[in-house]
């Protein structure tokens, strides 16, 4: 019996050693990237619970993930994650993961980041690394992209990943639903709007922004907000209707599948690099 437990314990301890040095290979390699500023083309991932991503959950208000990752969303060399220590690590998802108290609501699933990444390398092989940085919260209003802690976080991450050396290529954006919900935030999200771009672009240069325009009816003034992204102009900002993908929903209705988030990640990529609308 007690060789049996010492045999145990060390196949444990192997295993702990494996995965440690995994990771350690992973970060080290990422080091090695940093070098060159150009071999990182990093993009942030902001917004509420869809860009968190809800994909994989089995029945309204579930918080177990059902594990499924489309070979879309697998892990590989070339896509990075900035981690919770803002430090590169390889991605996987649920890429959200520890940047918030379970995200808040628990629900960490699939979200578009990864499909987004495997599309971009797939189409553009030349471009290298991919450097994901993760920075969505659920229910955030967008008076907390401007002026709140979800603002400072944003750009603390963000910075840290210029000091690791990556350059700053875009910002994926889908958000709306938390002012939604009463007249005043709907009322008030134009105006917010633009200073979070206006914030976005005057720290970063003139990044593109794709956003993703909220659904009509999912909340008591979504179509005010809807309204309000439909009529934004801004030089080198994108929009993809989420409406008019027709992407398949949880049974929540608000959340998109996993499989609806593979199909968003492709348009946020097919957008961002024909720098052209998607609406239709």
């Amino acid at each position: 019996m007690g060789r049996r437990l010492l045999f145990n314990f060390l196949i444990l301890c192997c295993s702990l050693i494996i995965i440690f040095v995994t990771n350690t290979i992973t970060t080290a390699e990422a080091a090695a990237y940093n070098q060159n500023k150009s071999t990182i083309k990093a993009f942030i991932l902001a917004g509420q619970s869809n860009m968190v991503g809800h994909g994989g959950f089995f029945e309204r208000d579930a918080k177990q993930w059902d594990q499924r990752v489309p070979s879309e969303c697998s892990p590989s060399p070339a896509i990075l994650r900035l981690d919770e220590n803002n430090l590169w690590v390889r991605a996987e998802e649920p890429l959200h993961v520890n940047l918030y108290p379970l995200n808040e609501n628990g629900a960490l699933g699939v979200g578009p980041g990864m499909p987004f990444a495997h599309k971009l390398l797939q189409l553009n092989p030349d471009l290298g690394i991919i450097g994901l940085i993760p920075c969505a919260r659920d229910e955030s209003t967008i008076q907390s992209w401007v002026e709140g802690e979800t603002n400072g976080r944003l750009v603390e991450r963000a910075t840290a990943a210029e000091r690791f050396g990556a350059e700053i290529s875009g910002l994926l954006w889908w958000q709306g639903g938390a002012d939604a919900k009463s007249r005043s935030g709907a009322e008030a999200y134009h105006s917010y709007q633009s200073r979070f771009f206006e914030q976005v672009q005057g720290r970063f240069g003139d990044i593109p922004i794709v956003m993703v325009i909220i659904p009509p009816g999912k909340r008591p003034y979504s179509d005010v907000v809807r309204e309000a992204q439909l009529a934004f102009r801004l030089p080198n900002l994108y929009k993809v209707d989420e409406e008019a993908l027709h992407v398949p929903f949880n049974e929540d209705k608000i959340h998109v599948t996993t499989d609806g988030q593979v199909v968003m990640g492709a348009v946020l990529e097919e957008t961002l690099m024909c720098r052209c609308d998607r609406m239709a």
